[in-house]
């Protein structure tokens, strides 16, 4: 008999409100297999630039739609107008996104 993550990871409803896995990983099936095998762990999952620009929104929907939480990593960094179009795009259902605000002057 084979254990899996989830045999390893504790079961109580505080670990799965405080953890945030990364998904650093560099395919879809690796993003998949971490969400299949932690989500009833873990309650929030952060996808940052280089797995957004993989599976795109796509995966935000497919972790949102099994009843967890995305954290969107991507950094934005730019001039205050695109860093603002950017946040707007973001999907509404996205947890928490973060942004560089220091890049240039407002007008």
């Amino acid at each position: 008999m084979s254990s899996t993550v989830q045999d390893k990871l504790p079961k109580d409803r505080m670990t799965e409100d405080k953890l945030i896995v990364a998904l650093d990983v560099s395919t879809l099936a690796e993003a998949r297999r971490l969400v299949a095998d932690l989500r009833h762990v873990v309650h929030t999952f952060k996808i940052g630039s280089q797995l957004f620009t993989i599976a795109g929104p796509e995966l935000i929907k497919e972790i949102i739609g099994s009843g967890a939480q995305v954290f969107l990593d991507l950094k934005f960094h730019d001039i205050p107008h695109q860093v603002a179009g950017a946040a707007r795009a973001s999907p509404n259902s996205v947890f928490r996104c973060s942004l560089c605000t220091p890049a240039g002057e407002r007008r």
